[in-house]
């Protein structure tokens, strides 16, 4: 791509033939049409993902999720109006409750999940975010 557009620059400088210019932009927007259809999970990694246990709830950062938190690989739903972790408490002894700031100034819940903590007392142990006695 840089140097199809190091080739248009040179052509634009020299005063080329328009006939030799729309030729070099057609085969540029050709490119580009097939950079989509060939790659096209690449510009769909960054548009909002659902929250829930879908195929396509799978996430590597907050941003590509709807929700603003992505969650142990999953977009999780947005718990809205926390203003400290104490909020987040979910009453789960394997889960690491967080109040995080969102996109647009909102603030929710993130829920991570533990594995090889005590739980229930004592008398479990966490495993993948849920207690196992």
């Amino acid at each position: 791509m840089d140097k199809w557009l190091d080739e248009v620059a040179r052509t634009l400088a020299r005063g080329a033939s328009r006939r030799r210019l729309l030729k070099m932009l057609g085969t540029g927007a050709l490119g580009a049409v097939f950079m989509q259809v060939v790659s096209p999970e690449a510009s769909a990694d960054n548009l909002c993902k659902p929250s829930g246990n879908l195929p396509q709830s799978k996430c590597n950062k907050n941003e590509q999720c709807c929700s603003g938190n992505c969650t142990d690989g999953r977009c999780q739903p947005q718990r809205a109006g926390c203003t400290s972790d104490a909020d987040c408490n979910d009453g789960n002894d394997c889960t690491e409750d967080h109040c995080v700031h969102g996109s647009g100034g909102s603030f929710f819940c993130i829920h991570g999940n533990l594995s090889g903590t005590p739980c229930n007392g004592g008398a479990g142990t966490c495993q993948s975010g849920v207690c196992v006695t």
